[in-house]
């Protein structure tokens, strides 16, 4: 498996321009680059078995959970082969342990929120440790964000809700209205995407 990116290839002379800064007419690339993996399924650090990634875009890291290897695996900019900075220690639920990772957050100073599928958790882990901290037990998580004041937004996929923990309280922000195609409801929440100005996306795969 692999990890690829597509790259602007053209700006327009236009003024129409979105709120991330690319030109609302901008073009991409018709072919993708690889930048982690190509080598195959397995588990060595050149290979990937991607689930969810997280690209930090201050330096062009990625961060890739691996479900089946039970690990977050960093990769730098233009790196042959990754890094595991979380997990790796076969599935289970010890603090140096991960069960199935899949959504994935990273912080400015790289501070791992991930959520640990099997486990039903979500482990905090700190730049260079050995060990991760449980912050949230007892949920379904699949995806998983931040904003700007610290609030946690976690996807729970089998109560078919998003919900916003913040200072120990939890407020339901999306769905838990039972499964459905209702617009106050979801089927199948997988991921989340929280922009600049606190809106939120949620994917909903049914």
């Amino acid at each position: 498996m692999k990890v690829t990116v597509l790259s602007l290839s053209a700006l327009s002379f236009s003024f129409a321009q979105s709120n991330d800064g690319i030109c609302a007419s901008a073009k991409w690339v018709s072919d993708a680059v690889t930048v982690a993996g190509n080598h195959g399924n397995g588990s060595e650090l050149n290979q990937v078995n991607p689930n969810y990634l997280y690209v930090n875009y201050r330096d062009g890291s990625i961060f890739i959970t691996d479900w089946w290897f039970d690990r977050v695996v960093k990769w730098e900019d233009r790196a042959s082969s990754g890094q595991v900075v979380a997990g790796g220690k076969g599935r289970g639920n010890a603090s140096d342990q991960l069960g199935g990772p899949v959504g994935i957050r990273v912080d400015a100073d790289e501070t791992l929120t991930i959520c640990d599928g099997q486990n039903r958790r979500v482990q905090r882990w700190k730049k260079g440790a050995s060990n991760g901290e449980t912050i949230l037990t007892n949920t379904s998580c699949r995806g998983i964000a931040l904003d700007n004041k610290g609030a946690l937004y976690v996807v729970d996929w089998v109560q078919f809700r998003v919900v916003k923990w913040q200072a120990s309280m939890a407020e339901v922000v999306a769905g838990g209205n039972g499964e459905g195609a209702g617009l106050n409801q979801l089927k199948n929440p997988i991921g989340l995407f929280l922009d600049e100005n606190q809106a939120l996306y949620v994917v909903d795969r049914s």
